[in-house]
C-alpha cells in the first residue's frame, strides 16, 4: 500500500513538472494589438494631442522616422471610426514590428490585420519565421480612409523554436494600422491547473505520510 501511494505521488509531481514544459505552456503573447496601451488619455479637436514617441510593445525599424498611437481626428478624420478604441498605429513610412512567441511545427498561425489606405501607398502586414518573411497581407483599396480588414495563414513544418514576428510595413509617405491579430500561438497553462495538479501531489503526499503513522502506531502497540 505505502509503495502505491509513492508512485501517487511520483506520478502526480513528474505531471506538474512536465506541464511547465508544454508548448501551451510556453510564454507566447501579442501585446498592445490595437494601440490603446500608452495613448494619451485625451485627444485635441485638431488631432494634435498624441503619442509620437514610439509605440508600447513594438518596436521601431531604423528606417521609419516617426511613430506612434494617433486618434481619428483633426488630420486623421478621415480614417473614424477606428476598428478598436480610440487610437491607431501610424507610421511615417518605415515598419514596425513585435517578436509573438515561437513556432511550432505544424501549427496554422492566420494574421489579422485593419489596414487604412492612406495617402495613396500600399500597407502590408507581415509574418516572419526565424526573420523571412512567410506571409504578406496588403490593403489595396481606393478611397483614402477607408479600413481594410486583410489576412492570411501560414503552416510550417519545420523550425519548432524559431522566433515569430509581426511587422506592419507603410511603403511611401505613411500608414494607419489597428486590431492586429495572430491565431495558433500558444495558451499559457492556467495557473489554477497548476495549483490543482500540486494539490493533488500535496493529498498524495499526505496520505503516504498518514499510512506510514498508522504503521508505525500498530507496530508499536504490538
Amino acid at each position: 500500500m505505502q509503495s502505491r501511494g509513492l508512485r501517487y505521488v511520483v506520478l502526480v509531481g513528474v505531471s506538474v513538472i512536465c506541464a511547465s514544459f508544454l508548448p501551451g505552456a510556453a510564454s507566447a503573447s501579442l501585446l498592445n494589438p490595437s494601440f490603446e496601451i500608452g495613448a494619451p488619455s485625451s485627444v485635441s479637436n485638431t488631432g494634435a494631442t498624441y503619442n509620437t514617441t514610439g509605440i508600447p510593445d513594438w518596436t521601431l525599424s531604423e528606417f521609419t522616422l516617426t511613430a506612434g498611437e494617433y486618434p481619428a481626428t483633426g488630420g486623421f478624420s478621415a480614417l473614424s471610426p477606428v476598428p478598436n478604441g480610440t487610437y491607431f498605429a501610424y507610421t511615417s513610412g518605415g515598419s514596425i514590428f513585435q517578436t509573438v512567441g515561437t513556432v511550432v511545427a505544424g501549427t496554422t498561425y492566420t494574421l489579422t490585420a485593419w489596414i487604412a489606405y492612406y495617402n495613396q501607398f500600399v500597407q502590408t502586414a507581415y509574418l516572419y519565421d526565424n526573420g523571412t518573411p512567410v506571409l504578406a497581407a496588403s490593403a489595396t483599396g481606393t478611397t483614402n480612409g477607408v479600413w481594410t480588414l486583410v489576412s492570411g495563414s501560414y503552416t510550417p513544418t519545420s523550425g519548432t523554436g524559431d522566433p515569430l514576428t509581426i511587422l506592419l510595413f507603410a511603403n511611401g509617405e505613411g500608414g494607419a494600422f489597428d486590431e492586429i491579430g495572430l491565431t495558433g500561438l500558444p495558451t499559457p497553462l492556467p495557473a489554477s491547473w497548476t495549483m490543482m495538479l500540486a494539490g493533488l501531489a500535496g493529498f498524495g503526499f499526505f496520505a503516504v505520510y498518514r499510512r506510514k503513522k498508522n504503521d508505525s502506531t500498530a507496530l508499536a502497540a504490538a
